[in-house]
């Protein structure tokens, strides 16, 4: 089984973030918020320090469509065959264009100052803990034909919790958090202060 694993002593400090960062606007699916809410009695039992609180995330948001579109435009630019892409992939890349390079260094040089302001709340906390998604997970092929713009829009309420994190760089990994024959599996986000040595999970 996998633990929790803490560089200073055996408990370590978890705290559970369950915020939406804006843009984009979203909220938190309310069968979400409850599995967490029963997830931090299971940890709290087991002597962990468990608190929710939220990251400064502030307007990072802002600087995520610019980084992900461009990013997306610089790897369409080096495939061999373009045009062998789903078409959404290319219409992202199209978006990506129009973004003018000024707008991307100003994003890239605030990076730091997003990392530096979001990764405070590791002075305080071992652990934090988001849900994957901030709604149920979709079926493949949820955005099939919708276009690069309702797709980014869409993924965007999906998948809100993520995003902040992996545009500022902290260690993380994804765990099983739920299995049901009923409802689609659910999993959480584990994140650690950047310490490139140290685990976030570990096997006895």
């Amino acid at each position: 089984p996998l633990s929790l694993y803490d560089r200073q002593s055996l408990l370590t400090r978890v705290v559970f973030f369950l915020m939406i960062p804006e843009p984009p606007r979203s909220s938190l699916d309310r069968s979400s918020a409850a599995s967490d809410v029963y997830k931090r009695q299971v940890l709290t039992e087991l002597g962990h320090r468990v608190t929710e609180r939220t990251p400064n995330y502030k307007n990072v948001g802002n600087d995520i469509p610019v980084l992900y579109t461009r990013g997306i435009r610089t790897h369409y630019e080096t495939v061999p065959h373009p045009e062998r892409l789903e078409p959404r992939t290319r219409g992202i890349a199209r978006y990506g264009r129009i973004i003018p390079d000024r707008l991307l260094r100003s994003a890239l040089r605030r990076q730091a100052v997003h990392a530096q302001r979001i990764n405070e709340i590791f002075n305080d906390v071992d652990i934090v803990v988001t849900p994957v998604t901030g709604t149920m997970p979709v079926e493949v092929g949820h955005w099939r034909g919708k276009g690069a713009p309702r797709t980014l829009l869409g993924m965007g309420r999906v998948y809100p919790l993520t995003t902040g994190r992996d545009s500022t760089g902290p260690p993380a990994t994804t765990l099983p958090a739920r299995f049901c024959p009923h409802t689609p599996p659910a999993a959480r986000s584990i994140s650690a202060a950047p310490h490139p040595h140290d685990p976030i999970v570990q096997t006895p």
